[in-house]
């Protein structure tokens, strides 16, 4: 099943509840008594009760037909009835317990209770039980409060919670503190009755203040409670259970809306950049060791290439010189080689003409031509040689 929320319903300008809607109410009665409680020394109590008294109370009756007709539109809607939003209280009720509900930003919400003129916000819980989630009520002394319309009822209960209570405070022989306390409880401060009505609960935002006649204090500053004020009237000044937040708002008026949050950023903001600043620092130190390291790793990567690089440049010198000896060797044999085979043809060559001379010379004697032959070979040889 899925919870549906229900708005509140607006109550920009007071409500004007009919007169005769005063007198709505219903009777009934509650056990009342006084609790004396005797304190020791080392923590040793005592109590005791004081008469038993019947105290008469006036209930709103709201199974009366004429009593939905005298509340504002929407009083019944939502969680928790008589409770509006945006709101102000209805035309001559007292407002009680105003307080911030978000006590933090420049933009607050802010609650109150709203009580009839004559009446006061207390707790009555142990009384009748209260369909506010505090138990508070709008007490008024019978006697001059309204007369009972409805049917009277009767119930009777053995507890109550104190409204105030008297403490006397005496000193032993043995100098132990002997303390008497005296709750007072309802019948002291209503000993005719008690007139009872729940209270309104009217919240506002800082926004909608423009929209709201007579607009209520707002924004309340940090943990502040204004205990009462009447609508219209200039608003009291208010306590900051912190120094530094009473001196914000005390002096946030007078300084400018501006000077608020100037004072937040010096006091939450200064501290957040002085600590982001540190800590970019530290990262930007760390950066730069990373950095460093990889510059000496690739240099040192380099360094080692360019090693490399020498031993290759001195091998391949050495294996070109190799191949340059290789190749004068190989160059020196075949010019020797040459210069002989041109010799012997030299020397051929004059071996042929000396045989062309001896063969000549040969014509005349057919004995020399052999001689003349080997002379010129022989010639043909030396000729060779000299070449």
């Amino acid at each position: 099943m899925t919870a549906t929320y229900t708005p509140l319903t607006a109550m920009t300008t007071p409500f004007v509840r009919p007169a005769s809607c005063a007198s709505i109410f219903t009777s009934t009665s509650v056990v009342d008594y006084i609790i004396n409680t005797d304190s020791y020394g080392y923590g040793y109590t005592t109590e005791s009760s004081g008469p038993l008294t019947t105290l008469p109370i006036l209930v709103s009756n709201t199974a009366d037909a004429r009593f939905s007709a005298c509340q504002p539109t929407g009083w019944d809607r939502g969680n928790v009835h008589f409770s509006f939003r945006p709101a102000v209280c209805p035309s001559g009720w007292i407002m009680y317990n105003a307080a911030a509900l978000d006590q933090y930003g420049d933009h607050r919400s802010s609650s109150a209770y709203c009580c009839a003129s004559g009446y006061t916000l207390n707790s009555a819980y142990h009384l009748l039980g209260s369909s506010t989630p505090t138990g508070l009520r709008c007490l008024s002394s019978m006697p001059g409060g309204p007369t009972p319309t409805g049917p009277a009822t009767t119930s009777a209960t053995t507890t109550s919670p104190p409204t105030s209570s008297t403490t006397e405070t005496t000193t032993t022989s043995d100098d132990l503190a002997f303390t008497t306390t005296s709750t007072i409880l309802y019948n002291t401060l209503y000993p005719a009755g008690i007139a009872l009505h729940d209270p309104y609960l009217i919240e506002w935002h800082t926004t909608d203040l423009p929209s709201l006649s007579p607009a209520p204090p707002s924004p309340l500053p940090c943990d502040a409670t204004l205990a009462t004020w009447t609508p219209g009237s200039p608003v009291p000044t208010l306590n900051c259970s912190s120094s530094f937040e009473s001196d914000l708002h005390s002096h946030g008026s007078e300084w400018g809306p501006g000077t608020t949050a100037v004072i937040w950023f010096c006091a939450i903001g200064l501290p957040l950049l002085f600590f982001f600043a540190v800590l970019a620092c530290v990262g930007c130190y760390c950066r730069s060791k990373v950095r460093e390291r990889d510059e000496r790793r690739q240099k040192e990567v380099v360094k080692a290439i360019e090693g490399g690089m020498v031993v290759y440049r001195s091998l391949e010198e050495g294996n070109a010189a190799l191949l340059a000896a290789r190749a004068g060797t190989h160059g020196g044999g075949v010019g020797g080689g040459e210069k002989v085979d041109r010799g012997v043809d030299g020397g051929g060559q004059g071996g042929t003409a000396q045989h062309g001379g001896v063969g000549g010379g040969g014509t005349t004697r057919a004995g020399g031509t052999e001689t003349s032959g080997t002379e010129g070979t022989t010639r043909g040889e030396g000729a060779a040689g000299t070449v």
